[in-house]
């Protein structure tokens, strides 16, 4: 495995070497969280196709980075290495709930007179990571399960026979949610409960993937071939790919069950790959030094505008329609959000405990 590795933050992005490309998928992912949940594709009929697949591919496009750059970490049957890197995990799914807790009941209080959650729902929230607190934390539960379930799987099986057991569980995996057998079972069951495990084997089959193309030599690949031609060739038909499954994924849709939970189809899987390995061989060195500065600063802090992104935008919304200002759910709404956002995480690890850095990078 090349690649220098070390247990980081909730998307996996601990690698000793930054890699812009990755910086900029981490940020259009992150964008894309925030159109999932505050823009009306309606509004945008033009641009409809595009940020539909980003909105609707973001998870599973986190879900192959976490796995693909703490792979080491998983296979290494180290338990100190996995304990940091479970820890590393614990502290934002523990620490952003008591905060959203904080602000949504003092701003309850404020505009009705009530608290609008009690110690039920904060003792939900961490049960599985999902409820009105905090709705995305489910993504920290996700890979926290499936980290201790792999890394059983490594220390239990040799190297060869857990690859083996990974690709037979994937595939059931994957025909467990495309037959809607997964969807069926699951959405019985409290939404605190359901959603988080309906998308736990939605997402199986995806952090599979993530350690499998960890052992390519991507780097090595890259270096043996140097020919501008043959990388525009390969961009161009990594584009026209992604283009025509973007274009065919409404006709894809009807052949699986309606069933799922938001985004359970196997094309979401091969568009991360798609955008991964994008990605992974753009290094931007044509762009400016203080570009790339920007975006690799920018992409440190996706991990906090994961986490804020929901309470800032319903925020933003409250003070749109109480001013009658036209703009709500839009695209431009969505880039306010993801500024508001970026401001302040970035506020937030400046502070001067050890913590506040460690929720939001």
């Amino acid at each position: 495995m090349e690649q220098n590795i070390k247990p980081e933050n909730m998307f996996g992005g601990g690698y000793s070497k930054r890699l812009l490309g990755i910086d900029i998928l981490k940020i259009i992912m992150c964008f894309g969280v925030i159109i999932c949940h505050f823009w009306d594709a309606d509004m945008g009929k033009k641009t409809h196709i595009i940020f539909n697949t980003l909105r609707c591919n973001a998870v599973h496009t986190f879900i192959l980075l976490a796995f693909f750059f703490t792979a080491h970490t998983i296979e290494s049957r180290d338990w100190n290495l996995i304990g940091i890197r479970i820890m590393r995990l614990l502290k934002p799914f523990y620490i952003w709930p008591i905060i959203m807790f904080v602000l949504y009941n003092l701003s309850s209080l404020i505009l009705n007179g009530r608290l609008k959650f009690g110690l039920r729902d904060i003792g939900a929230q961490y049960f599985m990571g999902h409820t009105e607190i905090l709705v995305v934390m489910y993504f920290n539960w996700i890979v926290m399960v499936l980290t201790i379930i792999y890394a059983l799987i490594f220390y239990l099986l040799s190297r060869k026979t857990a690859f083996i057991f990974l690709i037979i569980s994937g595939i059931w995996a994957l025909s467990f949610v495309y037959t809607g057998k997964n969807y069926a079972m699951f959405s019985k069951l409290p939404p605190e409960m359901s959603y988080p495990l309906g998308r736990l084997a939605e997402l199986y089959p995806t952090a599979c993937v993530g350690i499998a193309l960890s052992h390519i030599n991507f780097n090595g690949v890259r270096e043996k071939i140097s020919n501008i031609g043959v990388w525009t060739l390969f961009y161009c038909i990594t584009g026209f790919e992604i283009i025509w499954m973007m274009l065919i994924s409404p006709t894809l849709m009807q052949y699986f069950p309606a069933g799922q939970f938001n985004y359970g189809y196997p094309y979401h899987i091969a568009l991360s790959i798609w955008f991964f390995i994008i990605g992974f061989y753009f290094n931007g060195s044509s762009l400016p030094v203080l570009i790339r500065k920007i975006i690799s600063e920018i992409g440190h802090y996706t991990v906090g505008v994961y986490c804020v992104h929901m309470i800032v935008g319903l925020g933003l919304q409250y003070l749109i329609d109480t001013n009658g200002i036209y703009g709500r759910r839009t695209l431009r709404f969505c880039t306010v959000c993801f500024a508001a956002c970026l401001v302040i995480v970035y506020g937030i690890s400046r502070l001067p405990w050890k913590w506040c850095k460690e929720i939001v990078k």
